[in-house]
């Protein structure tokens, strides 16, 4: 996976392959890379005897509108890991899955190193002999933030749509203000949920999951879902003001993950979508979670059409292109398009790299770009 691929107009010292593995091998760099994602890791222990719980298995959670579950199992030492994409201040669950699991507690480890490598940063000194560079690209750069938002500008935006569920599309789906207002939770899968029957067990009540495929209810629990967070209490969540609810979507067939089996999928949304709509205790580990912090966007304009070749609007970008994520096909090649701008002169292009186990590559070269 390249991690960074960039195009510019600075110059750096270029350090070899060779001498960053030496560097790694030696303990002067300590640091586990995370090509997939952010690594959540804890333990679970027993409260009863103080040992950890063995292949456990644990399902990962964020408070929600978006079903966004995680599910892993312990190993020999009660460790478990989760990799996750979310960024900023998330709020979370773990819990075991074992409904029957009562006496447990939780211990996440720490997403910081307790050992920092030796790091001293070099005195900062402004080359004179490069004022008038300097000077260029400060320009370069007043001129860009003036015409950004110009409506004939040619950078491009992504489009970032909103999250689906882990289990993506469900098989029913209701929005409650499409209906007329019930008098309570149960009423509406009474009447508008037939795929989901509520059944007396013990004097309690269940939800149930008819599966679709063979016509029959399922003998286990369905997997219940409010805000995003699973939770065992059906009495409690049917104590949930109907007008407090969003949306019910339903999968009604067996769920497969490894070799977890999930017996159907109940997804509740309230409006607020934060679980202050219930007043249900629910087990398990939730504290605030700091995630990594949002990628920024790095805006790469396009010429393409006839409009945005004949735009009169400057671009005077020093930095030309900048790609965190690009990935090597199995012949360890990649490609990245881009446009140079109006600057002519001497860029460096500057790739970096590491693999999944660590190791790690870096190359330079000199492209020119002239004035016409």
């Amino acid at each position: 996976q390249i991690h960074a691929w960039s195009f510019s107009k600075t110059r750096k010292a270029v350090e070899s392959p060779g001498e960053t593995q030496s560097r790694i091998q030696s303990g002067e760099m300590t640091f586990l890379p995370e090509p997939e994602g952010h690594i959540v890791r804890g333990t679970i222990y027993s409260t009863v005897t103080g040992e950890p719980l063995v292949s456990e298995k644990m399902v990962l959670s964020f408070v929600g509108k978006t079903a966004d579950c995680q599910f892993a199992k312990t190993d020999d030492k009660g460790v478990f890991y989760f990799i996750v994409h979310k960024s900023g201040n998330q709020e979370i669950f773990v819990q075991p899955l074992n409904k029957e699991l009562q006496d447990y507690y939780i211990e996440l480890s720490s997403p910081f190193p307790e050992v920092f490598a030796a790091y001293e940063t070099m005195q900062y000194i402004i080359d004179t002999a490069n004022l008038n560079e300097i000077n260029n690209a400060i320009i370069s750069m007043q001129v860009q933030a003036l015409y950004a938002n110009s409506a004939e500008s040619s950078y491009t935006r992504e489009q970032k749509g909103s999250g689906t569920p882990f289990y993506g599309d469900p098989d029913h789906q209701i929005i409650l203000k499409d209906y007329i207002e019930m008098t309570s939770l149960e009423e509406v899968f009474r009447e508008l949920l037939l795929w989901a029957p509520i059944k007396s067990l013990a004097g309690h009540k269940r939800f149930a999951i008819i599966n679709d495929i063979p016509d029959g209810l399922f003998l286990d629990d369905p997997f219940l879902i409010v805000d995003g967070i699973p939770v065992r209490d059906h009495e409690a969540v049917l104590t949930i003001s109907n007008t407090q609810v969003e949306k019910i979507s339903l999968v009604n067939s067996r769920y497969f993950i490894t070799d977890i089996c999930l017996e159907g999928i109940i997804d509740i949304t309230t409006n607020q979508g934060n679980l202050k709509a219930t007043s249900m205790t629910i087990p398990g580990l939730r504290q605030e979670f700091a995630a990594p912090l949002a990628g920024s966007e790095f805006p790469s304009p396009e010429y393409i059409s006839d409009d945005q070749k004949n735009s009169r609007i400057p671009d005077c970008r020093n930095t030309l292109y900048w790609n965190p994520a690009i990935k090597t096909d199995k012949n360890g090649d990649a490609i990245a398009e881009f446009y140079t701008s109006d600057e002519p002169g001497d860029y460096l292009v500057m790739v970096e790299g590491i693999t999944d186990d660590g190791l790690y590559g870096r190359a330079s070269l000199l492209i020119t770009v002239e004035a016409k």
